[in-house]
């Protein structure tokens, strides 16, 4: 949709180099606002697709999490040796007060250990998200510049032939690094949407899920300069 945006903005200037000055209609200026107007519903419905597509990957990892691997990560918790040693010793010594607290203890452990590994996921996707979406808005912003000087010119047209290469270099607007970021964050939750059959195999897309959005981070240039 930016890449269209680009390519109206664009063509408004072509056809008013093409037609001259002196064949501005009095519309034009009106028309080049109201495209300032649509060019903010634009990016304001941008915007909302970005976090929604978002809204939707940090579901997926939030069930995995909870259907997957946590069931799993708890049941080989309590499978650990000294685990069940300690917890036939709490039951051979028949203290209700033991057994709460081995109870409590475990819990928070396993607590911490699921959101310490929900949060690392979560944080990768947050920072995807934020690059993106400054990219969109950086993008936006320029074609808003370029569109109000457009406006300004067709109100007073004297330096348009001056100032005409300067403004055209300054469009260029791409969508394409975003396309690929998406699409590899789709191939990566896709992956850890696939049923386990134990703990480390579950664990081991956790650690994958994290080492594919680091490399996007560090391909696309995220978390740095936003580069495109």
């Amino acid at each position: 949709m930016i890449r269209y945006l680009s390519l109206l903005i664009k063509i408004i200037f072509f056809s008013f180099f093409i037609l001259g000055c002196a064949s501005i209609p009095p519309e034009a200026p009106k028309l080049s606002s109201e495209l300032g107007e649509r060019i903010s519903q634009l990016e304001n419905s941008n915007l909302s697709l970005l976090h929604k597509y978002f809204d939707f990957k940090r579901k997926a990892v939030d069930e995995f999490m909870e259907l997957e691997w946590a069931p799993l990560f708890i049941k080989n918790f309590y499978d650990k040796p000294n685990i069940i040693k300690t917890w036939d010793e709490i039951v051979s010594s028949n203290n209700p007060e033991d057994r709460i607290k081995f109870l409590k203890l475990t819990q928070k452990d396993i607590l911490n250990t699921i959101y310490k590994k929900r949060q690392t996921m979560i944080n990768a996707l947050n920072e995807i998200e934020k690059s993106i979406e400054d990219n969109i808005r950086k993008e936006f912003l320029l074609a808003k510049s370029v569109n109000n000087s457009i406006t300004s010119y067709l109100l007073s047209a004297s330096e348009v032939a001056t100032n005409r290469d300067r403004l055209l270099n300054t469009i260029g607007v791409k969508e394409d690094s975003i396309t690929n970021i998406l699409e590899s964050i789709d191939k990566a939750t896709k992956q850890i949407t696939e049923v386990s059959d134990t703990a480390e195999s579950a664990t081991n897309k956790i650690d994958s899920y994290i080492n594919e959005l680091t490399e996007i981070k560090n391909t696309f240039h995220i978390g740095g300069n936003n580069g495109n």
